[in-house]
């Protein structure tokens, strides 16, 4: 390139502060390029512009590389200079470079320019030179290298994660060459998933499985014919929700003679976007029972804009079942509650519910308006009776009492949640996620010195939650207390999980914890009693574990008994995967 249009581009670019941010990450640039050239211009050759940053004096033949830069006159002559010297560098040289830095502490555009072009030409040499330095002794570069050198050669940028023995910094390092590659080069990363997979942390995996479905569709679901069922049930559902979005109709129909359609329907299906709006128009376009589905998943939305749609309408006509019928017209009610209360009150003694139905109806509908306190309060006086406000009180009280994230500990977590109004928010379960392993010996602590009542209360709350990052420990002691003590069971059960068993429960629990922990997930399933949640939990959390370390999970069946063993090996063999 021309001296002259290159000192320009660079000109533009450290204006525009993309590229050089980018590379620089942690680095702060001038905030425009007349800043910069002030900067430069008042720099002078001093003694402590001699000095690296940690005050030792520069190696001689450094000083006398610096020596053109800093001699150079007008900004134009130390771009020039600087340029030069980036481009002639030794690679050999470039580590004791960074590492002593070496080049003008100032935080100047010249300083951008030369790690700009620097460190381009190292990942063009030796990228893995490059990589081996950022992790050991520069990290806040590392994200980007690894996203460019998988943009520029994928399978040498791939073949050092194959090497990469620190199994934290190949995971970080796999999602952000995947993610780039995804993104960027959907073929390359396809043709080296089956390396990837045993790489990346599970929510790493489905970003780029999504990113994937999106870029290379037909790719994608080609490839994955010969991977593990549970990778091609997940991108089946990413594919559909990619397309589901773009072509409903034509997806949907594929869909309905699919195997597994109806599961992968519901689990892809866009909730919020027109697709809701059109289905809810014309529900008989749904092969029968999956409009009822959608209903149960996300009766709220449902109702939301028209809840006086939902009370009139011929809900059984629409495929609900009874069961799901009830669920939707609770929640219209509900819906209605928060704008006129006359007519919901009036609706609740019309349907004549038990007295636990309406206490619940009550209590959700005010949880909904805890972020109004006068308007939640004004409303509990208009209810009619005095245990009608008093179960309305509690769970206005619970939801105004609710300890924020940052003040979320073991003692006012597991007190909440023993409590009938019990609630986790998503900021108290991110909060939980955070916890110290003394944390969590607290809180299981505190579950097991609970009287039996509030510990089955407290279980039933903790299972009733699904939130991301919430400790999956928690939860094992919920499924743990309730197999232990089944005679607790037929009084909670409509309280609990719906249609969902506690062998369901415990299924769910095993997989999520198979994608963190697999070696304490197997310990809980060996810790439950003989019997069916024990024998499906295993299967599920054994199905996801082969995936990743078929030898462990042969090391964890040789120490269970014989007919688990002997079910869940059956089961893996059949190739059936997935959660039951």
């Amino acid at each position: 390139m021309n001296p002259t249009r290159q000192i320009l581009s660079f000109l533009a670019v450290f204006a525009a502060s993309s590229v050089c941010g980018a590379w620089l990450a942690d680095r702060k640039t001038a905030s425009s390029s007349n800043e910069a050239v002030e900067g430069v211009r008042s720099a002078k050759p001093t003694k402590s512009s001699e000095r690296q940053g940690s005050g030792k004096e520069l190696p001689p033949e450094v000083v006398k590389r610096l020596e053109e830069v800093r001699r150079a006159g007008v900004i134009q002559d130390k771009l020039r200079a600087t340029i030069h010297l980036a481009q002639s560098l030794p690679i050999s040289e470039l580590e004791a470079w960074f590492e002593g830095k070496w080049f003008d502490e100032k935080e100047d555009m010249l300083s951008a320019v030369f790690h700009r072009i620097a460190l381009s030409r190292w990942l063009a040499a030796d990228p893995a030179g490059l990589m081996r330095y950022c992790q050991s002794k520069d990290e806040s570069r590392a994200p980007i290298v690894a996203w460019e050198w998988a943009l520029r050669d994928p399978k040498s940028a791939l073949a050092y994660l194959g090497e990469a023995r620190d199994e934290k910094a190949r995971g970080d390092m796999a999602s952000l060459m995947g993610m780039a590659l995804a993104a960027e080069q959907p073929e390359a990363v396809i043709a080296e998933m089956p390396a990837l997979l045993g790489m990346l942390k599970t929510s790493d995996l489905w970003a780029m499985m999504a990113k994937l479905a999106e870029t290379a569709p037909e790719a994608l679901k080609a490839a994955s014919a010969n991977w593990p069922p549970y990778t091609r049930e997940g991108i089946a559902r990413e594919l559909a929700t990619v397309g589901l979005k773009k072509d409903f109709a034509g997806t949907l129909e594929q869909l309905r003679n699919a195997e597994n359609g109806r599961t992968i329907f519901l689990n892809a299906f866009p909730f919020h976007s027109e697709a809701l709006a059109e289905v809810i128009r014309n529900p008989g376009m749904l092969p029968p029972g999956w409009f009822g589905d959608i209903a149960t998943m996300a009766g709220s939305l449902l109702v939301k804009d028209d809840p006086g749609h939902w009370l009139d309408a011929d809900l059984t006509a629409m495929g609900l079942d009874p069961a799901q019928a009830k669920q939707v017209r609770s929640q219209a009610i509900e819906e209605i509650g928060l704008k006129d209360q006359a007519r919901f009150l009036s609706l609740l003694d019309e349907d004549d519910r038990d007295p636990f139905a309406r206490r619940g109806i009550i209590q959700s509908t005010v949880a909904r308006m805890a972020e109004d306190r006068s308007k939640a309060e004004a409303w509990i006086d208009g209810l009619p009776n005095d245990e009608d406000k008093e179960s309305a009180r509690q769970m206005l009280g619970s939801m105004l009492n609710q300890p924020k994230g940052d003040s979320v500990t073991p003692v006012n977590l597991l007190d909440g949640l023993a409590k009938d109004t019990g609630l986790l928010t998503a900021e108290q379960a991110r909060a939980t996620g955070l916890w110290s392993a003394p944390e969590l010996k607290e809180a299981t602590g505190r579950f097991n010195s609970m009287p039996l009542e509030q510990k089955a209360i407290a279980a039933r709350n903790l299972l009733n939650h699904s939130h991301e990052n919430f400790p999956p420990e928690l939860q094992a002691q919920a499924v743990s207390f309730f197999t232990a003590n089944r005679s607790i069971e037929p009084v909670l059960a409509d309280r609990l999980f719906g249609k969902r068993t506690f062998a369901q429960s415990a299924c769910y629990l095993a997989a999520s914890w198979a994608q963190e922990d697999p070696a304490a997930a197997g310990k809980w399933v060996s810790s439950l009693p003989e019997g069916e949640e024990r024998l499906w939990a295993g299967k599920n959390l054994a199905s996801l574990w082969s995936e990743n370390d078929p030898p462990a999970v042969r090391q964890w069946l040789s120490g269970l008994p014989e007919g688990d063993r002997k079910g869940i090996e059956d089961y893996l063999k059949s190739g059936d995967g997935g959660l039951r």
